[in-house]
C-alpha cells in the first residue's frame, strides 16, 4: 500500500462540525459520498468511528491499520524501525 493512500484518506475521511449549541461531530466520508453518523457531542466516539472507516477503505483490520498509521508516523519524524 503506498504512503499516498495514507495520506488521501487522511482527507476522504475526517471528523466535520454538525452543529453548535452543544457542538456535535460528525464523521464524512467522500468516498461513500456521506456522514456516516448524525453527530454526536462524544470526542472519543467520533474518533473511534473516524478510525475504523479509514482502517475499512484500507483493507485492514482496525489492529493493523493503527501499526500502520503508527510506522508512516515514525517514518515521516525520521525514526525508521
Amino acid at each position: 500500500m503506498s504512503i499516498n493512500f495514507h495520506d488521501d484518506i487522511d482527507f476522504l475521511v475526517c471528523v466535520v462540525l454538525v452543529g453548535t449549541g452543544p457542538v456535535l461531530w460528525a464523521v464524512e466520508c467522500e468516498i461513500c459520498d456521506e456522514l456516516l453518523n448524525e453527530g454526536t457531542t462524544d470526542e472519543a466516539e467520533v474518533g473511534r468511528l473516524e478510525f475504523s472507516h479509514k482502517a475499512l477503505h484500507s483493507g485492514m483490520s482496525v489492529a493493523d491499520y493503527k501499526l500502520s498509521t503508527r510506522r508512516r508516523r515514525r517514518e515521516k519524524n525520521g525514526k525508521r524501525s
